[in-house]
C-alpha cells in the first residue's frame, strides 16, 4: 500500500465557467453517477455563508 503525497487539484465547471477559489472551497460534497447508456450525472452540495448546504445539480 502507498501513502497519499498529496491530494490533486479539484477543478469544477459549471455552465462553462470555472468555479473561482472561494466557491471551490465551498464545496463539502461531490457525489458522481454513472450509469450505463445514461448520462453521467454530477452533484455538489456547496456550504453557503450564514446558511445550510445549498445542491448545484
Amino acid at each position: 500500500m502507498r501513502q497519499v503525497q498529496g491530494l490533486p487539484e479539484l477543478i469544477i465547471t459549471l455552465g462553462r465557467r470555472r468555479l473561482s477559489a472561494a466557491e471551490t472551497a465551498a464545496v463539502v460534497s461531490v457525489q458522481v453517477r454513472a450509469v450505463l447508456g445514461s448520462p453521467t450525472q454530477c452533484q455538489l452540495t456547496l456550504q453557503a455563508d450564514g446558511a445550510g448546504p445549498r445542491e448545484l445539480a
